[in-house]
């Protein structure tokens, strides 16, 4: 059988290829390279040859070396032969080592290529890159005679004769494809790509139809979904402004409350210093008045002693009844000095108990009355509050006020604070409130000469009159004098009072 017998003419086949040409009008600067070079070069090879699809290239004298086991081994790998042709600008997708049953690798490998135009330009390029080197198909076949062989790689295109030929290779090549001539790949390539654009022509006109149909959805839901969207917003907003209105009341409420709580609790903070100091100056007297009482109950039992042993002396002596009389008549004065005495006592326990009676009803009388009570020692609120007002609002000076007041009446009863220094007046040595101690000066310079007053007052008056204890006293007061009131002062003004 001929060569071409059973197959195209070279004609036909490159008629196919132009054919492919001037079917794809469209296609990409690379692809119409790849047909100018299927049209120019592929019928220079053979008039009509069948090739191996997909396209396989043959290369040949890849060195081996014999192992002790009789087996050849590649002292290349496939890899690297793979690299070689990379080197050489042929791109291949795989090298595959041709082995032998008996001599393991025979030197000879398979490479293939894409099976599209690419494919077919790759091959191309693989086999005419080594044709200057002069190591095809034709010079293999003549070096297989030859004694001493050329190293170096031998390559071609694997076609009918290499797949009809009686070793390894033809049952590889069996295994992997079949034979195709180039129209055949021609016209197969050009099924595919028509079969592609006429099932992309098919997709794209059901997308354009899908797309219209979803257009004309959209529009209608555009306008539902604009509208829901409006009425959504405006309801966020009117719930919105609802809750910070009421965030802002709730607020607003907090606020109030909290102001309220510290309020009461500056409040309640001064007015439990102020029972405590009421009840420190109850004990203080309640002591006063019981240490009096057993002093007058001392002497009382002391002057009956004596009246005892006064009589026990004076019977001795009863012969003389002048002694007796006048014995008598002393025993007489004396009873009745002691009966004196104990009514004395007695009043004066009395006055004590009107005095604290007096002192309780006079707590509340204004401050511009002429007699009351004044608490000694205690920080006077008022010019404190009037410092606070410049400052704050007036509920907020109150507590403001209070807290401060409280926090220096503590200073003042604190026993180990002591602001006085000694100076010389007039050859005697005196104590004045020192006014370089630092909690004076900052209180004076924080809230100014005003309050500095009030504290400094508070000072003196608490070691003038109670110096040990360092706690406020409540005394009956003549205000108009500056002085202590007597207690017949108080209850001349009380009964004025009642009168009145």
């Amino acid at each position: 059988m001929s060569k071409c017998e059973g197959l195209e003419s070279a004609n036909d086949c490159r008629g196919k290829v132009c054919g492919a040409r001037n079917g794809s009008e469209k296609r990409s600067p690379k692809e119409k390279a790849i047909v100018d070079l299927l049209e120019n070069d592929l019928f220079e090879i053979s008039n009509c040859v069948k090739l191996v699809w997909p396209l396989t290239g043959i290369v040949a004298n890849i060195p081996t070396r014999p192992e002790d086991n009789g087996q050849y081994v590649g002292e290349i790998s496939e890899s690297e032969v793979r690299d070689e042709f990379i080197t050489r600008g042929i791109n291949c997708i795989q090298v595959e080592e041709v082995r032998g049953r008996v001599r393991g690798r025979l030197g000879t490998a398979l490479v293939k290529f894409n099976k599209s135009w690419r494919g077919l330009y790759d091959i191309l390029s693989f086999e005419t890159a080594y044709e200057e080197d002069r190591r095809r198909k034709e010079e293999w076949l003549a070096e297989t005679d030859s004694v001493h062989k050329k190293s170096g790689l031998y390559t071609w295109i694997a076609k009918e004769d290499d797949y009809n030929l009686g070793n390894e290779i033809r049952a590889r090549l069996q295994e992997i494809g079949d034979l195709k001539t180039p129209g055949e790949i021609a016209d197969h390539e050009v099924r595919k790509k028509d079969k592609l654009a006429s099932s992309l022509t098919r997709i794209v006109v059901v997308k354009n139809e899908n797309l219209k149909k979803m257009e004309l959805k959209y529009g209608a839901s555009s306008i539902s979904l604009k509208k829901l969207k409006e009425e959504r917003d405006k309801i966020y907003q009117a719930e919105n402004e609802e809750i910070k209105k009421i965030q802002s009341r709730e607020r607003d409420h907090l606020e109030r409350i909290l102001h309220h709580q510290r309020k009461l609790k500056s409040e309640f903070e001064f007015r439990k210093m102020e029972h405590k100091s009421q009840w420190k100056e109850f004990k203080r007297r309640k002591e006063e008045s019981e240490s009096e009482r057993k002093r007058l109950a001392v002497a009382t039992t002391h002057l009956r002693a004596c009246y005892l042993q006064l009589a026990a002396n004076l019977k001795k002596q009863k012969a003389d009844e002048k002694f007796s009389r006048m014995i008598d008549d002393q025993r007489e004065n004396f009873e009745r000095k002691a009966l004196e005495f104990e009514k004395t006592v007695d009043k004066m326990h009395s006055l004590e108990l009107e005095a604290e009676q007096l002192i309780k009803a006079l707590q509340n009388v204004s401050i511009q009355a002429k007699i009351g009570v004044k608490r000694i020692g205690e920080v006077d609120l008022k010019p404190i509050l009037e410092v606070m007002k410049r400052k704050y609002d007036e509920e907020e000076a109150e507590v403001r006020a209070l807290e401060f007041c409280s926090t220096w009446q503590e200073h003042v009863e604190d026993q180990s604070w002591y602001p006085f220094k000694f100076m010389n007046v007039k050859g005697k040595n005196k104590e004045f409130i020192d006014e370089g101690d630092k909690k004076l000066k900052s209180l004076r310079m924080d809230l100014g000469q005003e309050v500095y007053e009030a504290v400094k007052t508070a000072l003196i008056e608490m070691k003038e009159y109670n110096p040990n204890d360092r706690e406020i006293i409540s005394e009956l007061w003549n205000f108009e004098a500056g002085r202590k009131a007597s207690l017949g002062e108080g209850i001349a003004f009380m009964l004025k009072k009642t009168q009145g």
